[in-house]
């Protein structure tokens, strides 16, 4: 985060972060399996925004660079 404050650059998949990725991916299996997670079992149905699922669609959901 200090290096990227607005998370342009995806370094998940860089080796020198692979130990992190592991341990992290790791936490969450262990908080979803814990909190018993519904996403366990799959996609959990409900009532989207359309303008959420377009921007989800075409990989703007999660951009900075989204229209105001």
């Amino acid at each position: 985060m200090e290096k990227d404050p607005i998370e342009k650059c995806n370094v998940a998949n860089l080796p020198e972060y692979a130990e992190v990725l592991i341990e992290l991916r790791s936490k969450v299996d262990a908080w979803m399996s814990r909190t018993k997670d519904p996403l366990l079992k799959g996609s959990v149905s409900g009532i989207a925004a359309p303008d959420w699922q377009e921007q989800f669609d075409n990989s703007t959901a999660y951009s900075y660079k989204r229209k105001p």
